[in-house]
């Protein structure tokens, strides 16, 4: 009969002494910067029919597209929108194009739907006086199941130009935390446990999809560490634009630039501007500045070639390659950048726990970089915080007696 009780001690004793290392370990969120995501989107298209039902409603502002125009450019936009959101999750894919990608997106459902989109009044928020009404949309097309059943966190709302008057949000956000997008976040989408995007575009404006993307790309990132945020998204250093007051002779050093201006800007949207300035965005630092080369459109294309290659598009992508991403080994005041993407990717789980863009744990180097012991490299690399390992550690001697106590009771 003492056996069956020798053999519970030992296994006691055992998962005693090695529960330590289990909890020396814990830690409910990455602590490297190699982490991926898949993002589930639903296409929404509607295309305004008028009131007989045959006809596409001029009234609607189509800019004088017919139905089958429409069906085609809205099938390009957002297959070339798939393909160069992923793209542009390759880090430094510029130089290293078999990066692997932060983001793989699928589409999951594409839906249209030959009908005007519905709209309310007054709106909610910002100008009218009439406004979209996401509600019923989103209740009209299943969101609560697709979020909930398919993992959708992203729809894609693909419409035509609207008439004046009639005004819609680029991008709104829907869960636990909120409405944080780049919106009047007024949060009257429904609620499905979890987050998820909206993206409305008017599919003439063929080469702005990613633009619509990337402002609320910048909301998210921005929301977790405003100020590191826009040590990146700042065009250039400590101003707005790299050309102040379009002044060509008095550039200022730049720095990576947001979804409106590159390194180079002289103004809002300056995309195509081939007059280079200096930026250290190919080796961005957020310390100071990094190594300087000249940017300008030569980095990603001057020319509007198709919806897949123009430089609207081309030089968004190649401003989010240089985002800190995955593998990235950027340290910013001792700690190591996350992956920025998993403020996209794992957005709620990083709100619940208050994180940052440092990781709290930081991992070990993957190069060895021994140096003499100083007491400024032991706080900067100090992979948890002293309280944490003041717990840890009195829990590991606890269980250290503890184990050693069961060992002789078992023999």
């Amino acid at each position: 009969m003492k056996k069956p009780v020798f053999d519970s001690l030992k296994i006691i004793t055992l998962g005693i002494f090695f529960m330590p290392f289990f909890v020396a370990n814990a830690n409910h969120g990455p602590i490297n910067t190699d982490t991926s995501y898949d993002i589930n989107i639903l296409v929404l298209k509607y295309f305004p029919l008028k009131s007989d039902g045959t006809i596409i409603d001029t009234n609607a502002d189509t800019g004088g597209w017919d139905l089958a125009r429409m069906k085609q450019s809205a099938d390009d936009q957002i297959a070339a929108s798939r393909r160069a959101l992923e793209r542009a999750t390759r880090y430094r894919g510029h130089t290293f194009p078999e990066n692997p990608p932060a983001l793989r997106f699928t589409i999951v459902d594409a839906i249209e739907r030959i009908a005007p989109l519905p709209y309310i009044t007054p709106p909610p928020a910002g100008p009218g006086p009439f406004y979209l009404d996401y509600t019923r949309v989103l209740n009209d097309n299943a969101i609560c199941d697709y979020v909930r059943n398919k993992n959708v966190v992203e729809v894609w709302l693909f419409k035509s130009w609207a008439k004046p008057g009639y005004a819609h949000s680029e991008s709104k956000m829907s869960g636990p935390n909120g409405d944080i997008s780049n919106s009047y976040r007024t949060n009257e989408m429904p609620l499905c446990g979890k987050t998820y995007r909206v993206y409305t575009h008017d599919l003439q404006r063929e080469d702005l999809f990613l633009e619509v993307w990337g402002h609320q790309l910048e909301s998210e990132i921005s929301t977790f560490d405003p100020d590191l945020a826009n040590l990146f998204f700042n065009p250039c250093y400590n101003k707005t634009n790299c050309y102040p007051l379009g002044d060509p002779k008095n550039p200022v050093t730049g720095r990576c630039g947001n979804v409106h201006n590159p390194p180079n800007a002289r103004s809002e949207y300056d995309r195509e501007n081939p007059t280079p300035n200096n930026s250290d965005c190919l080796d961005w630092n957020p310390n100071g500045l990094g190594t300087l080369s000249p940017i300008s459109c030569a980095n990603w294309g001057c020319n509007w070639k198709s919806i897949s290659d123009n430089p609207v598009l081309n030089y968004i992508v190649w401003n989010w390659q240089n985002v800190p991403g995955r593998k990235n080994e950027i340290t910013y005041e001792g700690k190591k950048l996350r992956n920025w993407w998993d403020a996209h990717g794992d957005f709620d789980r990083m709100m619940s726990e208050n994180e940052k863009l440092t990781l709290a744990q930081s991992p070990p180097s993957p190069v060895p970089r021994p140096a003499p012991p100083q007491v400024e490299s032991v706080e900067q690399q100090r992979s948890i915080p002293l309280n944490q390992t003041l717990i840890v550690g009195g829990v590991v001697l606890i269980l250290f007696v503890l184990a050693v106590i069961l060992f002789f009771v078992a023999r």
